[in-house]
């Protein structure tokens, strides 16, 4: 299932959009409304982020690329007792 994100109507004063929002994981949702072309959004039921790009025609919301935090090799750290450590 694909992120979706679509135009609702005017905010109550009339100087921005209303946008409904559905996740990947089914949740349907109204973001916070912006004057700004794009913007970053989080779905309240799991808290996957996506970037919404509201001038994009159509309008689309694509997820937010997380940094990989595995350590790609072991980090040596000096024993207390060892030659390298401080005394």
């Amino acid at each position: 299932m694909n992120a979706t994100i679509r135009p609702v109507g005017l905010s109550h004063d009339y100087r921005t959009n209303c946008w409904e929002a559905k996740c990947e994981c089914g949740k349907f949702w109204r973001p916070p409304t912006t004057m700004y072309a794009t913007q970053e959004i989080e779905c309240p039921k799991c808290g996957r982020r996506y970037v919404a790009r509201y001038n994009d025609t159509p309008p689309v919301i694509m997820p937010v690329a997380l940094p990989d935090c595995t350590p790609s090799a072991p980090v040596s750290r000096p024993d207390a007792e060892s030659d390298t450590a401080i005394k």
